[in-house]
């Protein structure tokens, strides 16, 4: 659980300095989910509600379905992002996708 947390932190962190620079295009959303030119590549799985430093957190979480669509994890993001102003976005990549890691 400490390595896909910790995997996840560093991907996060690579996409937050750098967000503005992917290509959103191609991507839209059907009730849950997000699609990639048609396909299926990601589903909303939680949101949060939380009080940080005494601000109001909106989060949501969106599990990738398919590495096929793992190279564009950023752009799915960003897509996110543009679309849900002032939330934070998360990206979980499923672990067997990792089967080295453990």
């Amino acid at each position: 659980m400490k390595k896909s947390i910790l995997l996840f932190s560093i991907l996060s962190l690579a996409s937050c300095t750098t967000v503005k620079k992917f290509n959103t295009e191609g991507f839209t959303t059907y009730k849950e989910y997000i699609l990639y030119k048609g396909d299926t590549v990601a589903k909303l799985t939680n949101i949060e509600y939380s009080l940080d430093n005494k601000k109001f957190v909106k989060e949501a979480t969106f599990r990738l379905l398919d590495m096929k669509h793992g190279d564009k994890g950023r752009s799915i993001l960003r897509f996110v992002n543009t679309t849900h102003k002032g939330w934070d976005i998360e990206l979980d990549y499923p672990m067997e996708y990792f089967p080295t890691v453990k």
